[in-house]
């Protein structure tokens, strides 16, 4: 990873925030919808409008890894079981990233990646639920639910990360020669 500037180190700050104060108040409204896995549905458009907006700022692998283990650092507290899988989700996304793009280098590396982080984070619930707390009402009846679901919120996330980039197109915030926010 490139060395990070006084800009990315507050732009992820200000991201980790957002996530973190809205991601709460989704979270509760999310617990009056009688909807397994509806916690994944209510955030992830916030968090992928959030995170896709810091990545096209940073340009830099690395920044989900680190937005997403702190948030995961801050859930702790109301979770340690949640804090992990939030936290391994995003270095999972960025790893897997890493492997398949090695950089930013124009709008669809984005939008492809960045889903990523909410399609992998339905994976680490599941596995570590099931290692850690097997008798929970959070564990999923099969793999192939979790499959489904994943594949869901990938679909729903890379829509949103699409939007997010023709909404700040639209706005006339991206460089188009450097595919980055101004």
């Amino acid at each position: 990873m490139k060395k990070l500037t006084t800009k990315d180190i507050s732009i992820m700050g200000i991201s980790l925030a957002l996530m973190f104060i809205f991601g709460k108040g989704l979270y509760i409204l999310s617990r009056f919808f009688p909807i397994p896995g509806s916690r994944i549905f209510t955030t992830t458009p916030l968090f992928t409008f959030i995170l896709t907006g810091a990545v096209l700022k940073t340009k830099k692998i690395g920044t989900v890894s680190i937005i997403t283990g702190l948030l995961g650092l801050l859930l702790i507290r109301f979770s340690i079981y949640g804090g992990i899988a939030v936290g391994l989700a995003g270095f999972l996304a960025d790893f897997i990233t890493f492997i398949i793009f090695r950089k930013y280098t124009d709008f669809k590396s984005i939008y492809l990646s960045v889903p990523l982080n909410s399609s992998i984070s339905v994976w680490t619930s599941f596995f570590i639920v099931n290692i850690f707390v097997p008798d929970s009402k959070f564990v999923q009846v099969a793999g192939l639910l979790t499959l489904l679901v994943s594949v869901l919120v990938y679909g729903l996330s890379l829509l949103c990360s699409i939007s997010t980039i023709k909404i700040f197109k639209r706005r006339k915030l991206i460089d188009e020669d450097t595919y980055s926010l101004l």
